[in-house]
């Protein structure tokens, strides 16, 4: 099977949060068996955009929802980043979210809550104007504002 070529951007959705995505353009020459480093989750999500399309207008975070912090987590310490890889639909809803890295399953399961109701304009091929479907790298911090115990 021939491996995808593509070209990867990224944008700044929010403040301190950044969405990747690639845009996979058409078939390359079948890789060489030697092993290739695997890139970092936020460097690996991909695009489908549809045939005939080159370029891509990035898609716009319109809506975010921050994710509940349960105090019972926060007050015992347990903080840290939750990372997951979603697509972005040609209506600008998140679909197929997996979450690839997080400290806790409690804070996965909040912070999937709401990524699912984040909103963009959907990305668009500029060759012909059309929505496409994108995937890309959600990041939701969860940050103890006190110690465990004080």
């Amino acid at each position: 099977m021939a491996a995808a070529a593509g070209r990867v951007s990224s944008l700044r959705v929010a403040a301190g949060t950044v969405a990747a995505f690639v845009v996979l353009l058409g078939a390359a020459p079948e890789p060489t068996p030697t092993p290739t480093p695997r890139p970092a989750p936020s460097e690996t999500p991909s695009a489908t955009p549809e045939e005939g399309c080159e370029e891509i207008e990035a898609p716009v975070l319109v809506h975010r929802v921050e994710p509940q912090y349960p105090d019972f987590l926060e007050s015992q310490g347990i903080e840290g980043t939750v990372v997951a890889h979603s697509a972005i639909t040609t209506e600008g809803e998140i679909a197929d979210l997996k979450i690839l890295e997080s400290p806790n399953e409690t804070l996965a399961r909040f912070a999937a809550d709401a990524f699912r109701q984040w909103r963009y304009q959907p990305a668009r091929c500029k060759e012909s104007g059309s929505p496409i479907r994108v995937y890309v790298t959600q990041r939701a911090t969860f940050k103890a504002k006190h110690a465990p115990g004080k």
